[in-house]
């Protein structure tokens, strides 16, 4: 992964993400697998799925998260459900998903500083 590469995540994902187990290592790896187009899937424009295993298993019956991404821009992980429990994104989810992609991705630094000091957003930290 790119070193001018930042990764952050939502207060609801962080909250998810620490209930199911998912570490700061399996979060970087999964940044890491976006980066090299690894399972991806594009959702919309700037909004992606990828696989993620449960710990101790495997990608198939794990977990999807979703991220947004635009390129030169930072990573944010927005959402996170396993597979056994939900199929897929409701169409709902998505449009909600969508915009809150486009909201984040036009963070400025200062915006992202506040965010991080209101704990609406997390930086994941290697």
């Amino acid at each position: 992964m790119p070193p001018n590469l930042r990764c952050f995540m939502t207060k609801n994902f962080a909250k998810w993400a620490k209930k199911e187990g998912l570490t700061s290592l399996i979060l970087h790896n999964t940044a890491f697998e976006f980066d090299q187009g690894l399972g991806v899937v594009k959702i919309r424009e700037n909004l992606y799925k990828i696989r993620v295993a449960k710990p101790g298993g495997g990608k198939s019956g794990g977990y999807r998260v979703i991220l947004a991404y635009k390129t030169g821009h930072d990573i944010f992980f927005l959402y996170g459900f396993s597979k056994s429990e939900q199929a897929n994104l409701s169409q709902r989810e998505e449009n909600d998903l969508t915009l809150l992609a486009e909201d984040l991705l036009a963070y400025t630094e200062s915006d992202i500083q506040d965010a991080l000091e209101d704990n609406a957003i997390k930086a994941l930290i290697p």
